[in-house]
């Protein structure tokens, strides 16, 4: 992946992470907490926010601090929405948020490798002499 491609989607990344904490403070967005809907969305939206640095970060330090700062970002959202009318903090949205981001990673890690491998399989087919000559 290029140096370029990355930045694009480290672009898109920070993009949904800034309308995810807009969304979640808005007093009219509140999802609906029937049959606790709004725990899935909590577990798939930061499950998507861990698995997109889990899956082009290769570096462990970069990706540890982006793991971190998504969980910052779920910790201050319910933090900040006990403040806002017509929304609550929640210790079970947080547990979601967290337990969508242990999964993220898991799953970003995995297209992370596939990724990696692909990469490796493109690069022996247009290198004749083979990988490492």
């Amino acid at each position: 992946m290029s140096a370029s491609m990355i930045g694009w989607i480290k672009a898109g990344w920070l993009a949904a992470v800034a309308a995810v904490v807009v969304a979640s403070f808005v007093p009219a967005a509140a999802p609906p907490g029937a049959w606790g809907a709004d725990k899935v969305l909590h577990f798939m939206v930061f499950l998507f926010l861990a698995a997109v640095p889990a899956a082009v970060l290769p570096r462990r330090p970069a990706l540890l601090w982006a793991e971190v700062f998504v969980l910052a970002v779920g910790l201050g959202i319910e933090l900040v929405q006990s403040f806002i009318p017509g929304r609550v903090g929640s210790g079970g949205d947080l547990l979601a948020d967290a337990l969508g981001v242990l999964i993220g990673i898991a799953v970003g890690r995995q297209v992370w490798r596939r990724l990696g491998l692909a990469m490796s399989i493109e690069n022996a087919a247009l290198d004749p002499q083979g990988p490492g000559k």
